[in-house]
């Protein structure tokens, strides 16, 4: 898929090797060939994913485990999640819930950082971020389109370089959940040099449009 859509995947930092419970920043469709082309893990999704098609299908064929959301399926996934990771496997979410557009973070949600504690499971933040020379905005973002927009234009710029930057594992259980998921959030947004009024945004809350201004140069 990554060669048809010729993305080029650039990783900064090295794989453990372990098994790990993986978050990333969400943008695209893209995200989960881009992780799975560098790091044997399954990954996490909403149950509703199954059903979009094409998206679905690539989902499942990358390994994706569809869970239901709600108080009463709690258990079944935390049991299924400690599951696999007794099996030394790596699990990956998204833990904004939904796709963003790259220049900002959603705030992280805790539920699923609890099973890594739990566990005893190392967490591993991974910053993601798509750049294209010759079109230098971001443009893999969904926005407004459908998926079938989506892919004619990501098919039609020249390359897209991805750049998958693997982050320091947090392996302190004497975290809870909201603390771990808030640190993998900013070790993210450092990543990705995203500014304190960027990070940690409201659902609901519009994205920003565009990167970042540049910090003001310091005094000599």
């Amino acid at each position: 898929m990554l060669v048809i859509m010729n993305v080029r995947v650039i990783q900064h930092g090295e794989y453990a090797h372990q098994a790990a419970m993986i978050c990333a920043n969400h943008i695209s469709w893209l995200d989960i060939p881009v992780i799975g082309s560098q790091i044997p893990t399954y990954f996490l999704s909403k149950a509703e994913l199954r059903q979009i098609p094409i998206v679905g299908w690539m989902a499942h064929q990358a390994g994706t485990l569809f869970i239901k959301r709600g108080a009463g399926e709690i258990g079944e996934v935390r049991s299924l999640i400690e599951d696999y990771l007794s099996r030394d496997h790596c699990l990956t979410f998204f833990p904004e819930a939904t796709t963003g557009n790259g220049y900002g973070l959603r705030q992280f949600h805790p539920r699923l950082f609890a099973a890594a504690i739990d566990s005893q499971t190392p967490v591993l933040p991974v910053a993601l971020s798509y750049h294209c020379a010759s079109q230098p905005e971001l443009t893999i973002a969904f926005g407004d389109e459908s998926l079938g927009a989506n892919l004619w234009r990501v098919l039609g710029r020249w390359r897209t370089d991805v750049h998958l930057t693997l982050l320091p594992l947090q392996s302190e259980p004497q975290q809870t959940r909201r603390q771990l998921a808030d640190k993998s959030m900013h070790l993210i947004a450092d990543a990705l040099n995203l500014p304190a009024q960027r990070r940690g945004l409201d659902l609901r809350a519009p994205m920003p449009e565009g990167p970042a201004a540049a910090p003001p140069p310091e005094n000599p």
